[in-house]
């Protein structure tokens, strides 16, 4: 009997199985090879150049190319190890992945994720120009954009363009020369972050310099100047440790009125004090961090119900003088506008700023009743009804033209007229703007003139950023300008301007002549007493009233050129 051992069997079939399968040209199935690994970023990759992105990463061995993804989303492949190209459209963030790739085709898995993270920067807004028609030259400014490094100012001849570059500048200013009478130039503005991303251009600008402003300029004196002499210095109120407040005055028939921290004072015509009120929440009305208060701006309605800013809390509060106490009877907290409540005031509200508490400043009672505050972020105006609250907003009034829109500029004082009308302080704008009292009454805003930025007939001394406006028992508008060290006088029916508040020499600086010579320092807020005789200015840097020798002939002279100035020619 014939015995046939297993082994032989299997590797007599394995040899068959073999040359069965070379005899049909099959291949048996290799074990599959193990796929790369994920690439590594190289340190600080990926990252955003300007508008383009740069993402490097260490070599994978073996890797005949690579894939990048933006967003789990292949983008592009590459055969280096870094890719350059356009970054993402938009802000947000933005996650990178790369894999790589072997010669079999077989992928690895995705790196770990690169992020970058893109802030929309703002174009610059409220873009306005300063003209020196002797030197043909123009001075732009604009609002500082947040993260922006730097600014690039484009100029073109024409509105729709070409633009070119003019200029780039770390600062929000451009002075710009060598421009002719009579010929338009367009200018517009971008900003760019540290990255060197650049934001959308501004809306164009327009500055046309008319040869009969310069004739007009060149027959106006080059300055009139009131001197001033020091004769006394209040670091403090009499009979009080309250500190001189910020100077901001509410002048009305029945009284002169200030805040002073967490109380409001009621001053007389010398700027005596003759009663102090503190600021006190009744046990009825809850909720309101009166501990976090910041008494800002006033107004009175009578002499002992009246109205102030908390710069805090973002709120209006309504007050009654009683008892050396201002009791609160009310208050309200003032939001922005929503897009679906007011979408054109929503939209012009920089984005960067939508949302924000506005941090109310400035504050007024108009001749029907209603409050306005200023909100110093949002640059909105707040309608506030005293009985039912806020009832509407507003962002920007009619020129005295009537052919253009103008934005409020961080308004910082309201002060309301006999006659109805409002006059707005605009540090931001440098400009005094009177809104007319009938425009009011038809719920839609429109200058009867504005002052400032040199854009008044006859106006010469320059304004570098206007703190705050008082009017005199004579009608004169008293508009300080602490940068310049500069107060200007103006007539307050017409806008025209008056004269310069000097120093006792009454000449003007010697280093710039569209100044006067002056002894005091950042005045924020000047008062003229009603005798004609001193004026009172505050320096926002000493926190002190300074009482000077003012007026006499010098004022007269003065009033006496103007009105000879402005008298209609003789037939």
């Amino acid at each position: 009997m014939i015995r046939i051992k297993m082994s032989e069997i299997i590797k007599t079939f394995g040899v068959f199985l073999a040359v069965a399968i070379l005899a049909l040209g099959l291949v048996l199935p290799q074990q599959a090879s193990a796929a790369l690994p994920a690439p590594m970023w190289l340190p600080g990759q990926p990252m955003l150049a300007g508008n383009q992105v740069i993402a490097m990463w260490l070599p994978v061995p073996g890797a005949v190319k690579y894939i990048l993804y933006l967003n789990g989303e292949k983008i592009t492949e590459s055969v280096a190890n870094q890719f350059i190209g356009p970054g993402p459209d938009g802000a947000g963030k933005f996650e990178y992945q790369v894999t790589s790739v072997d010669g079999t085709g077989t992928e690895s898995p995705k790196s770990s994720s690169g992020i970058i993270n893109i802030v929309k920067i703002d174009p610059p807004s409220n873009i306005f120009a300063r003209l020196d028609k002797v030197k043909q030259s123009a001075l732009i400014r604009w609002d500082r954009v947040k993260g922006a490094a730097i600014y690039n100012i484009y100029k073109a001849d024409k509105k729709e363009g070409p633009y070119i570059l003019a200029s780039s500048q770390i600062n929000d200013t451009f002075k710009d020369t060598g421009l002719e009478f009579g010929k338009e130039y367009y200018y517009t503005v971008s900003a760019k972050d540290t990255s060197g991303k650049e934001s959308e251009r501004s809306v164009p600008f327009l500055i046309l310099m008319k040869k009969e402003e310069m004739i007009e300029k060149a027959m106006a004196p080059p300055l009139r100047i009131v001197p001033s002499k020091s004769v006394e210095r209040r670091s403090k109120w009499t009979g009080t440790e309250l500190p001189a407040t910020s100077g901001a005055l509410v002048i009305k028939d029945f009284g002169i009125y200030t805040t002073a921290l967490n109380h409001i004072l009621v001053l007389d015509e010398e700027l005596n004090l003759l009663e102090r009120y503190k600021i006190v929440f009744p046990e009825a009305i809850k909720g309101y961090k009166a501990g976090n208060l910041r008494a800002i701006k006033m107004d009175m309605f009578d002499d002992e119900t009246g109205v102030i800013t908390d710069l805090n809390n973002s709120a209006v509060i309504f007050f009654e003088l009683t008892r050396e106490q201002a009791l609160v009877t009310s208050y309200y907290i003032l939001k922005q506008p929503t897009k679906e409540q007011e979408p054109e005031i929503y939209d012009k509200i920089p984005a960067s700023r939508r949302g924000d508490a506005p941090e109310l400043s400035g504050v007024g009672i108009t001749a029907d009743g209603l409050v306005w505050a200023f909100g110093v972020k949002d640059q909105v105006l707040y309608e506030i009804d005293p009985e039912d609250g806020l009832i509407g907003w507003k962002i920007e009034y009619n020129t005295p033209d009537g052919k253009a829109t103008a934005m409020f500029q961080n308004v910082n004082d309201v002060i309301t007229l006999p006659d109805g009308d409002v006059i707005l302080v605009s540090p931001l704008g440098r400009k005094v703007v009177r809104i007319d009292s009938a425009s009011v009454a038809d719920a839609t805003l429109t200058a009867k003139y504005e002052i400032g930025t040199g854009v008044y007939p006859g106006y010469i001394a320059k304004f570098l950023g206007i703190n705050g406006a008082t009017v005199s028992s004579d009608g004169e508008l008293v508009v300080s300008d602490p940068g310049m060290s500069t107060i200007q006088v103006f007539d307050l029916e017409t806008g025209t301007y008056l004269y310069a508040i000097g120093g006792p020499t009454g000449k003007p600086d010697a280093k710039n002549h569209e100044m006067a010579a002056v002894d005091y320092t950042y005045p924020a807020y000047a008062y003229i007493f009603p005798d004609g005789a001193r004026v009172a200015i505050y320096s926002s840097f000493e926190k002190i009233w300074d009482v000077r020798e003012f007026g006499g002939e010098g004022v007269a002279l003065v009033k006496k050129y103007v009105e000879e100035a402005m008298a209609p020619p003789a037939e």
